[in-house]
């Protein structure tokens, strides 16, 4: 499993591509890569309402297994 961390969070709303309302928070991470020197950046975004069923809010600092 690899493991990044957690160095930044944006809440966000936005119009949806079908025009819905969605909310949700962009994440944004620091990972290792064999290939890469150093670290690699990377970010995600998770809906409020798949934040609620996830049960765990990851907050900035945090080391996430995925």
């Amino acid at each position: 499993m690899d493991i990044i961390r957690i160095i930044g969070r944006q809440a966000m709303a936005f119009k949806g591509q079908d025009g819905s309302d969605v909310q949700g928070t962009q994440y944004y991470y620091l990972e290792s890569d064999s290939r890469v020197e150093g670290q690699k950046a990377g970010k995600f975004f998770l809906t409020a309402s798949r934040l609620m069923h996830v049960g765990y809010v990851p907050q900035v600092g945090d080391a996430v297994k995925v």
